[in-house]
């Protein structure tokens, strides 16, 4: 803990050094929250990676792009899989949004399940914290991630373009290609994209298994062994991880009418990809490989319209998703998903600069169809959510305050006799106040309280789950899911540098879990769910310097910092947080080149739950070369994990099993028009 204070005491050293030695400008981003405010205007925290930084992630899944940013961290399991972990939660607790709605896959229901998006598809990516996240779901104590398209931005000065985009990791001999074109007619656009990426199991610095993982095995199999029980060797891997190669494509379509005062949009997204699931056991040399095989159909419209009078606008967002993935066993399938969802948020937007808002419904249903012969982890299920919100801002003078209410009702019915049909009203409301104490800087808190009603793999998962590689078993006496947010704040944003740093404390009074029991049923880890009492607290400090001139180079330096702990009421930690951690990228700009230094340590995790292991520290050195040419081309060549450090992230299933990439370099190269 005392690092964590000294290195933040560096940052206010340094940022006062800079403050006298650069003139630059750092310009606010408009963000599409309530009311189209600055970020400084605003008690919700956003976070944006536009679509330069989404296309140089060619090579990249969603949790390996999002990790750069403050809070967020990257439960991976393998090149395919990234989940996203705000401020120590994930899953359920955090949503990731396609323009606003559910993206209508299963990437909730297990961390070994992909987000079905391709993020190449993506124009920009929105990280929501704060009351404003009730907009979208009870996550104003976690975050809201949305991924926007193309069509969502279009306004009158979008214009006809395009580009393709050619791109090649090291790591994995994976190569990719991307293309975009849009076409403008008149009031007219049409859009179109697609993506292919292919490549092998990729290449790691040691052994798939921690040190610590592999002696556990021998300690059991010897005792095995000692009770007349013979086993086969294992086979300890090192150098490649095996069954993370992965092949996906997908193609884009869309079409708008952008009138003087509404706009339309119809769409059409198809995205397929075969996957391996890695981090399993590997008792024989030829053990079949277990693959995931997913396919995922998309369509849907939008309808924005302006209108006179106490409303000003009126919002219709649809999106019709026919989802289905098998998990296969060799050739054979031992379990499939199928998943058909129906999405539908409609509001109105109402008030002026100073007071503005928006009060709207939504409805989600999902249909989801287990099969095959491992089909009894969980039932068939179909599940609905249906919520009104209100989303409210005010501002008087040097005074910011913010409110959100949503009351939700989500049903839940099992196929099967055994089970009931549940039904679970939850409520939550979120408000926040900031005070400008001059004009660069904002002082302010936010109190939420949420409720979650619980999964049915939380309440009903019974068996194997083939991809996890775990035995999970729910726990149908869950109750919702309660928690109280508190949040404050401070933001400082000038001409020379800006400052945000934010200390947030979720209280939940029956916290829901998955702990690792410790014991086995025929070798495979039994997970059980179970729900108490929890605190999640941590600090967050980021830290943005303006570009300062340095002979023929434009510098600029940033800092990252966050701490996080979960403790169990009555003793213990909450399982999978992240530990401290820390980043400083320096970026140098010179006519046409630009270099990207990045610099990331994470602790070790030694704050462990119930039958977890230690975490060790690591340091990760990213570099990046870009060089845009006047005719549209732009050449990047980033290598990342320089060091080829033994990378393993506390906060994935897998960690013990599977370290991340090691160096890798990726190649890309992109013509616009």
């Amino acid at each position: 803990m005392s690092k964590f204070y000294y290195f933040v005491l560096l940052l206010v050293a340094s940022s006062l050094v800079n403050a006298q030695q650069d003139d630059g400008v750092i310009e606010e981003i408009v963000v599409s929250s309530v009311g189209q405010k600055t970020a400084n205007e605003i008690i919700s925290s956003i976070d944006i990676i536009d679509h330069t930084s989404l296309d140089r992630g060619i090579n990249q899944n969603i949790g390996e792009i999002l990790e750069k940013t403050i809070g967020v961290d990257n439960a991976a399991l393998g090149r395919a899989v990234g989940q996203p972990v705000i401020r120590g939660l994930s899953g359920y607790r955090v949503k990731v949004l396609e323009n606003g709605l559910s993206s209508g896959d299963m990437s909730e229901n297990s961390g070994d399940h992909p987000h079905a998006l391709n993020a190449l598809a993506i124009s920009r990516v929105e990280v929501l914290k704060g009351p404003a996240a009730l907009r979208y779901g009870p996550f104003s104590n976690s975050g809201v991630i949305n991924m926007l398209s193309e069509h969502q931005l279009i306004d009158e000065n979008t214009q006809s373009g395009g580009d393709i985009l050619f791109g090649n990791s090291s790591v994995a001999k994976e190569n990719s290609v991307h293309f975009h074109s849009l076409l403008r007619s008149g009031n007219w656009f049409v859009g179109l994209s697609g993506h292919k990426r292919d490549g092998k199991d990729y290449k790691i610095p040691g052994y798939e298994e921690t040190e610590a993982l592999h002696a556990k095995h021998e300690a059991e199999e010897e005792e095995e062994e000692e009770e007349g029980h013979p086993h086969e060797e294992e086979v300890r891997v090192k150098g490649t991880a095996k069954s993370t190669a992965l092949d996906e494509q997908g193609l884009n379509f869309h079409t708008t009418w952008l009138g003087n005062n509404n706009k339309f949009t119809v769409f059409l997204n198809s995205s397929e990809s075969l996957f391996g699931i890695p981090g399993h056991e590997h008792e024989e040399e030829e053990e079949e490989v277990i693959t995931l095989d997913m396919e995922r159909t998309r369509s849907g419209f939008e309808y924005v319209q302006d209108i006179n009078g106490f409303f000003n606008e009126f919002s219709f967002n649809s999106a019709f998703t026919d989802y289905k993935h098998g998990e296969l066993e060799g050739k054979e399938t031992a379990l499939s998903y199928a998943n058909k969802a129906q999405n539908i948020r409609m509001e109105l937007a109402y008030g002026s600069d100073s007071s503005n808002g928006v009060i709207g419904y939504s409805f989600d249903e999902d249909d989801t169809t287990i099969g095959g012969e491992e089909a009894g982890y969980i039932p068939s299920s179909k599940k609905s959510s249906k919520a009104l919100f209100i989303v409210q801002n005010i501002e008087r003078g040097n005074l910011l305050a913010e409110g959100a209410i949503r009351l939700e009702n989500n049903e839940l019915e099992a196929v099967g006799a055994k089970y009931s049909k549940i039904s679970k009203n939850n409520n939550s409301f979120s408000v926040g106040t900031g005070l400008k104490l001059t004009e660069e800087a904002l002082l302010g808190f936010s109190l939420a309280k949420n409720s979650r009603a619980p999964s049915i793999s939380e309440l009903y998962a019974e068996g194997k789950h083939l991809d996890a590689g775990i035995y999970e078993k729910g726990n149908a006496s869950l109750k919702n899911e309660n928690s109280t947010a508190l949040e404050v704040y401070y933001r400082y944003s000038s001409d020379s540098f800006s400052l945000k740093a934010s200390y947030f404390n979720n209280d939940f009074d029956s916290y829901i879990y998955r702990q690792t029991t410790g014991a086995k049923i025929n070798k495979v880890p039994v997970i059980q769910y179970k729900q108490q009492g929890a605190k999640i607290s941590g600090t967050e400090v980021e830290l943005n310097f303006a570009p300062m001139t340095l002979g023929n180079f434009d510098i600029s330096n940033s800092f990252m910092i966050t701490n996080i702990s979960g403790e169990l009421n009555g003793g213990g930690y909450v399982p999978r947080m992240p530990p401290m951690n820390y980043q400083y990228t320096v970026d140098a700009m010179s006519n046409n080149w630009m270099y990207t230094l990045r610099y990331r340590h994470s602790e070790k995790q030694d704050s462990l739950a119930l039958n977890e292991m230690l975490t060790d520290a690591y340091n990760r050195v990213d570099l990046e070369v870009v060089y845009t040419t006047n005719f549209g081309m732009t050449v990047s060549l980033l290598a990342k994990n320089l060091g080829n450090e033994d990378i393993r992230n506390h906060t994935s299933w897998l960690k013990d099993k599977l370290p991340e990439p090691g160096r890798d370099y990726n190649l890309s190269v992109q013509y616009s028009f």
